[in-house]
C-alpha cells in the first residue's frame, strides 16, 4: 500500500461517523486493519466501532473486561479498548450469496440490528420505517456503491502505479545489466580487434608472399606466352586480377598495419601512462610516507611540546602556589597576635594551595602559637555566667546575652532593655539568675533567669555612687563598693527589694581612693576589700555590723583574687609579681560571751617588693609591669593575670602546690578591659579596646598534656634517666648513687618499682646502657664503675680512675659494647665493655671535651662538645684508632648537650649561649649548620629527637621546653612550649609509642621530678594543621577575603563541613 492510498483511507476514516469492522482471523492479523483501528481510536470514540464477525472466535472475558486470548477474530489494536462487551453483528452463519441478501429475513434482521445504533433508533422502529426508508436506502446503497467504486478505482490506480513503478525498476535493472554486458562486449571487442590486427598483419605478409608467387607465375606465363596466347591472355588476366587483389590485399594489410600501429601506439601510450601512473603512485606513496613520517614526528614533537608546556605550566603553577603559600604564611605569622582568626584562615588557605612539609610546619606553628577559639565583634567587655551564658556590653550600648557553646558560632539569646555606656561592668550572681550592671555610678539588678526575656528588678540607691559589686557565694548578700571608700551590704532575700544592712568604711588614713576589688570568702563570713594601699579583711558574720579584722599590706597592689576554696589570696602588686597569701592557717572566728573574736592570720607579710623572687609564694610575671586584673577559674585550677595598659594576659596552673606553672599567654589587639573564665575552666574570654570579645583556649591547641609527675625519692638531683627498650620501665639515677624505677606501660598511671643501687656512694655522673641493664657511674672519688642493675647481686666492676671534669660526661654506643667517658678536659676514653666483668680500654682521644657526648645511630661516629664553643665529630669505626673528622663552629659558648637524629644525618646541639642548633652531618668531614633555634631564654641543657626524627625537644635551665618540627631541618618550626615543675632540664626521653615524652628536671640541689607528657594531639596537628585551624575559626576564607588576599587564582574552599 502506498502512502497515497493510506492518505485516502485516512481521509475516508476521518470523514466517517461509524467504523464498520469486518472481523475474521485474517483481518485480525492484517497490519492495515490494526492501523485503521489505531487511527480511529486516536481520533474518534471507540463506541463508534461496529464489529461484524464473519469468521473465527469472538469471546468476551467478564472478569478481565477484555476479549479472551483465544478470540482469533479480534485484532490486537482492539484489545483493552472496551470497558464492557461491545455490540457486534455475528454473520458467521452466512456461507453463500443467498444468505447476504436483504431478501433473507435473518440477514435483514442483522442489518437492522447493525444500523439501529447508527440512526439512533431501536431496531423495531427502524424495521417499521422499512418502507419509508426503502428509497433512502437505495440512495444510500447507491452512494455506498459509488464510494466503493471510487475506493476501488483508487486502489486500482494505486495498483497500476505500483505495477508501473515495478516495471520501471525492472527495466532500469535490465538496462543496467545491458549496459554492463555492452561494456563487457566492448572490452571483448577491443581484445578481438587486437587479435584481428595481429591476424591481418600475418595475412598481409602471406598476401605479399602470394604476390611474389603470382609474379613468378606471371614471369612463367610470359615465358610460355609463345606457346599459347590464350594461355598468355588468360595468365595476363589472372595476373591483373592477382595484382588487383594484391593491391587490395596490400591496402588491407596497410590498413591493418596502420591499425596495428595505432593500437600499438595506444597500447604504448597506455603502458606509458600506466607506468607514469605507477611511478606517480610510487612517488605519491613515498611522499605520503614522508609526510606521514613528518606528521608523526610533528605529532610527537607536538605531544612533547604539549607535555613540556604542561610541565612548565604545572611548574609555574606550583611555583605560583609556593610563592602564594609562603606569602600567606608570612602574613599569617605577622598577624597571629593582632588578628588570630585571619591568620589561621590564611594558614589554612596556604596549606590548601601547597600541602608540603614546610607549609604544614608553618601552619602548625600558627595553630600552636595561639589559643584563639572564637570572637564576638563590637564588644567592649564580657562576663561568663555560672551556666556558661555570656553577657557582653556592645558598641550599640546594649547588654546582650549570648549562647557561646560553640565560640566560633555564638548565638544571641536576649537583650537588656536599658541602654548603657561602653564602660559598664557586669557581674552574675552565683546561681546565674541575677545580673548586676554598674554604669555611671548606678547599679541595676536584672532577673535573667529567662535568658531570652531579661527583666529589670531594681535600681540601687544612686546617692552612694556605686562603683563595683560582689555577690556572696550563697547569693544572699550583695556588697556594693563606691568611689568614696565605702562598701554597703544588701540582703537579697527579695531580689526586687534589696535591704541595706550595714556599711564598711575605710579607715580615714586610707580613704584616698575608691574601692578597687571586693571578694567574699566561700562561707560568706569574710569580705576582702582592696583599698589600693592594703587589703582589708572584713568580718561580715553580722552583716549589719561589718568590721575590719586586719589589713594585709599591698603597697602598689592593684587587684586581688581569692581562689574558690578560700585558701589562697592572690594580690597583684605594682611590679611584675603576684603575691600568693596562704589563708589556710588562720583560725575560724569564734563567738565568746556574745563577742566576736577576730580570726588570726599569719604574721604580717613583708612588702612584696622586698621579697626574694625565688620565694614560691610569688609569681614572676615577665612582660606585665603592672596588673589590672586577677581572676581564678571556677575550679581554682587556673589564675589569670592581666597587665595594666597592655594587651596581654597570663594564665597559670595553680594545681602544682607551691610551684604554679604558666600554661598560656594571650595577646590581644587592644588593651584588655575584662577577663572571665568559662564555668568548665577550659576557655577564657577577654574584652579589649579593639572592641572585640575574644575566646581563648586555656591550653593552646596541640600543647602536650602532663600525664604524671614522678618525684625522685632521693634528696638529690637526677644524674641520668633511661627507658628500657620495651618502653615499660623508666629508671632515674640520683647523685646519691641510687636509682628509682617505675613501670610506665600506662604513662598516665605509672607504678613505682624496685629501687636500684648503682654505687654505695655519691656520684658525679651516671649513664645507662641502651638496654637499661648496665649503669656506668663516676663517683665523687673519681672511680669509674659498671653496675648490672638488672642483677643487683653482681659485684660492681671498677674500670679505673678519672679526673673531675665537670660532670664527666659519658655515653654508651648503640650496641652497648663501647663506653665513651670524658676523663678530663683534654681526654676522652673509649672502653670495650662487651664482657662487662672485664672491660678493656680501647683508645684515648685528645682534644677539648665537656658535658656533651653522643654516638651516632650506627655507632661509627662520636660527637663531642668542649668548654670552647666548637663541636667535633670523630670517626670511631676502628675503636682502637679513632680519628677526628670535622669541627662545627657556631655557638658562642660551650655546648651542654648533643643528640643525633635517628637517621644519623642531623646533629642537634644545645648551648650555654641559650641557643640550639641543627647541623647537617651527612658528610662527616664537612658538617655544616642547618638552622639556629633562638627561642630559649636560658642555657639549653638538653636536646632529644623523637623516634621518627621529625620532632626535636629542647629544654633549658628554667625548665622551659620546646618541641620543634624538624621534617625540614633547614627550616625547623616551633610547635609548642611547655614548662615543667623543676628548674633545670637534665634529660628528655621519647618513648617509642610516638606520643609520650619523659622530662627529668632538677628543681634545686636536693629535689628532682620526672614529668611524663602526652604529645599525641600535637602529632595530629602536625599531620593536618589546617584541619585544626578550620576548627578554631569555624570556616575558611570567603570569596571576598580570597579575592583580597589571593587575587591571582580562582576561589577554592579551604575548610570543609
Amino acid at each position: 500500500m502506498t502512502p497515497g492510498l493510506w492518505s485516502s483511507i485516512q481521509t475516508a476514516l476521518d470523514g466517517s461517523e461509524y467504523f464498520v469492522l469486518l472481523s475474521c482471523p485474517e483481518a485480525a492479523q492484517s497490519h492495515w486493519v490494526n492501523k485503521e483501528i489505531e487511527h480511529w481510536i486516536a481520533t474518534k470514540s471507540a463506541d463508534r466501532i461496529l464489529p461484524v464477525v464473519t469468521d473465527g472466535e469472538w469471546e468476551w472475558d467478564r472478569e478481565r473486561h477484555d476479549f479472551t486470548e483465544d478470540s482469533t477474530a479480534v485484532p490486537e489494536a482492539l484489545r483493552g479498548v472496551f470497558a464492557e462487551e461491545p455490540l457486534f453483528l455475528d454473520l458467521r452463519w452466512a456461507r453463500g450469496s443467498e444468505h447476504l441478501s436483504l431478501q433473507h429475513s435473518r440477514f435483514r434482521d442483522a442489518i437492522a440490528q447493525l444500523a439501529a445504533p447508527m440512526h439512533g433508533v431501536s431496531k423495531d422502529e427502524l424495521e417499521g420505517e422499512d418502507v419509508r426508508q426503502h428509497r433512502r436506502a437505495r440512495r444510500l446503497r447507491s452512494g455506498a456503491v459509488a464510494t466503493l467504486v471510487v475506493l476501488t478505482l483508487l486502489a486500482a490506480l494505486t495498483s497500476v502505479s505500483a505495477v508501473r513503478n515495478s516495471e520501471r525498476a525492472t527495466a532500469a535493472a535490465a538496462e543496467a545489466l545491458r549496459q554492463q554486458q555492452a561494456a563487457e562486449t566492448q572490452r571483448s571487442s577491443a581484445e578481438r580487434s587486437a587479435e584481428e590486427a595481429s591476424r591481418q598483419q600475418a595475412e598481409a605478409s602471406r598476401q605479399q608472399e602470394a604476390a611474389r608467387e603470382q609474379q613468378a607465375l606471371a614471369t612463367a606465363a610470359a615465358a610460355e606466352a609463345e606457346r599459347s596466347e590464350r594461355l598468355a591472355q588468360e595468365g595476363q588476366r589472372l595476373a591483373d586480377q592477382a595484382k588487383a587483389e594484391a593491391r587490395r590485399q596490400q591496402r588491407i594489410a596497410d590498413q591493418a598495419a596502420r591499425r596495428t600501429r595505432e593500437q600499438q601506439r595506444l597500447a604504448n601510450e597506455a603502458a606509458q601512462r600506466a607506468q607514469d601512473l605507477e611511478q606517480e603512485a610510487q612517488r605519491l606513496e613515498a611522499e605520503a610516507q614522508r609526510l606521514a613520517k613528518i606528521a608523526e614526528e610533528n605529532r610527537r614533537a607536538a605531544e612533547k611540546a604539549a607535555e613540556e608546556a604542561a610541565k612548565q605550566q604545572a611548574k609555574a603553577d606550583h611555583q605560583q602556589r609556593i610563592a602564594i603559600s609562603r606569602r600567606l604564611t608570612s602574613q599569617a605569622k605577622a598577624t597571629i597576635v593582632s588578628e588570630p582568626k585571619t591568620a589561621l584562615m590564611l594558614g589554612a588557605a596556604a596549606q590548601a594551595l601547597l600541602p608540603d612539609i614546610e607549609t604544614r610546619g608553618e601552619v602548625t606553628s600558627l595553630v600552636t602559637a595561639t589559643s584563639y577559639a572564637g570572637r564576638i565583634p563590637d564588644v567592649t567587655s564580657a562576663e561568663y555566667g555560672p551556666d556558661g551564658v555570656l553577657a557582653v556590653v556592645g558598641l550599640d550600648r546594649r547588654v546582650v546575652l549570648w549562647n557561646v557553646t560553640d565560640p566560633t558560632n555564638p548565638a544571641r539569646i536576649g537583650t537588656l532593655s536599658d541602654p548603657v555606656t561602653t564602660d559598664a561592668s557586669l557581674t552574675f550572681s552565683p546561681d546565674g539568675r541575677t545580673l548586676a550592671v554598674v554604669d555611671q555610678e548606678v547599679a541595676v539588678l536584672w532577673d535573667v533567669a529567662d535568658r531570652s526575656h531579661p527583666v529589670r528588678l531594681v535600681v540601687l540607691p544612686s546617692d552612694e555612687y556605686p562603683h563595683l559589686v560582689a555577690f556572696s557565694r550563697d547569693g544572699t548578700t550583695l556588697a556594693v563598693g563606691n568611689g568614696l571608700g565605702t562598701t554597703n551590704l544588701y540582703d537579697l532575700a527579695d531580689r526586687s527589694r534589696p535591704e541595706q544592712l550595714g556599711t564598711y568604711v575605710m579607715p580615714h588614713s586610707t580613704r584616698i581612693a575608691q574601692v578597687k576589688d571586693l571578694v567574699f570568702s566561700p562561707d560568706g563570713r569574710t569580705l576582702f576589700v582592696n583599698q589600693s594601699v592594703d587589703v582589708a579583711v572584713v568580718d561580715v558574720t553580722d552583716r549589719a555590723d561589718p568590721f575590719s579584722v586586719r589589713t594585709i599590706p599591698s603597697v602598689g597592689g592593684t587587684t586581688i583574687a581569692l581562689d574558690p576554696s578560700g585558701s589562697t589570696l592572690a594580690i597583684g602588686g605594682g611590679g611584675n609579681k603576684v603575691s600568693l597569701l596562704d589563708l589556710r592557717h588562720r583560725a575560724t572566728a569564734r563567738i565568746m560571751q556574745d563577742q566576736p573574736v577576730p580570726p588570726t592570720f599569719p604574721p604580717e607579710d613583708p612588702d612584696p617588693g622586698d621579697t626574694d623572687p625565688d620565694d614560691p609564694s610569688f609569681l614572676a610575671l615577665r612582660g606585665l609591669a603592672t596588673l589590672s586584673t586577677l581572676e581564678y577559674s571556677a575550679d581554682g585550677h587556673y589564675l589569670a593575670a592581666v597587665g595594666h595598659n597592655t594587651g596581654m594576659a597570663m594564665v597559670w596552673d595553680m594545681t602544682g602546690g607551691t610551684k604554679p606553672t604558666l600554661v598560656s599567654t594571650v595577646r590581644t589587639t587592644g588593651l584588655i578591659n575584662t577577663v572571665s573564665f568559662d564555668p568548665d575552666g577550659e576557655r577564657l574570654v577577654t574584652g579589649d579596646s579593639s572592641e572585640t570579645a575574644t575566646f581563648w583556649s586555656i591550653r593552646p591547641f596541640g600543647g602536650p598534656d602532663p600525664l604524671a609527675a614522678l618525684t625522685v625519692s632521693a634528696a638529690a638531683p637526677i644524674r641520668a634517666t633511661a627507658l628500657r627498650p620495651d618502653g615499660r620501665t623508666l629508671v632515674a639515677a640520683g647523685s646519691d648513687g641510687r636509682a628509682n624505677s617505675w613501670q610506665v606501660s600506662d604513662p598516665a598511671r605509672p607504678v613505682r618499682d624496685t629501687d636500684l643501687t648503682i654505687r654505695g656512694a655519691d656520684v658525679r655522673s651516671v649513664t645507662f646502657s641502651p638496654d637499661g641493664r648496665i649503669a656506668a657511674a663516676v663517683g665523687r672519688d673519681s672511680l669509674l664503675t659498671l653496675t648490672d642493675v638488672s642483677r643487683p647481686q653482681q659485684p660492681v666492676v671498677t674500670l679505673g680512675s678519672v679526673r673531675q671534669s665537670g660532670a664527666n660526661a659519658m655515653a654508651f654506643s648503640p650496641d652497648g659494647l663501647t663506653l665513651a667517658v670524658v676523663a678530663d678536659y683534654t681526654r676522652l676514653l673509649l672502653w670495650n665493655v662487651t664482657d662487662r666483668t672485664r672491660p678493656a680500654l680501647l683508645s684515648t682521644l685528645s682534644g677539648g671535651f665537656g658535658p656533651a657526648v653522643a654516638f651516632s645511630p650506627d655507632g661509627r661516629t662520636l660527637a663531642t662538645g668542649g668548654f670552647d664553643p666548637a663541636l667535633t665529630l670523630w670517626d670511631v669505626s676502628d675503636r682502637s684508632a679513632p680519628a677526628q673528622l670535622g669541627t662545627m663552629a657556631g655557638h658562642r659558648e660551650a655546648a651542654l648537650s648533643v643528640a643525633f637524629s635517628p637517621d644519623g644525618r642531623t646533629l642537634a646541639s644545645g648551648s650555654k649561649d641559650k641557643t640550639a642548633m641543627l647541623w647537617n652531618v651527612t658528610d662527616r668531614a664537612h658538617p655544616r649548620r642547618s638552622a639556629t633555634l633562638t627561642d630559649h631564654g636560658q642555657p639549653v641543657t638538653a636536646v632529644a629527637f623523637s623516634p621518627d626524627g621529625r620532632t626535636l625537644a629542647t629544654g633549658d635551665s628554667s625548665d622551659e621546653l620546646f618541641l620543634w618540627s624538624t621534617a625540614n631541618p633547614l627550616a625547623p618550626v616551633r610547635l609548642v612550649s611547655m614548662r615543667g615543675r623543676g628548674n633545670t632540664v637534665q634529660g628528655m626521653l621519647f618513648k617509642r609509642d610516638g606520643r609520650t615524652l619523659a622530662v627529668a628536671a632538677n628543681a634545686d640541689s636536693s629535689s628532682a621530678t620526672i614529668t611524663l607528657w602526652n604529645y599525641a594531639e600535637m602529632n595530629s596537628i602536625v599531620a593536618d594543621p589546617a584541619k585544626y585551624a578550620c576548627a578554631m575559626t569555624g570556616h575558611g576564607l570567603d570569596t571576598g577575603e580570597w579575592a583580597h588576599y589571593i587575587p591571582e587564582i580562582p576561589y577554592r574552599r579551604t575548610c570543609t563541613g
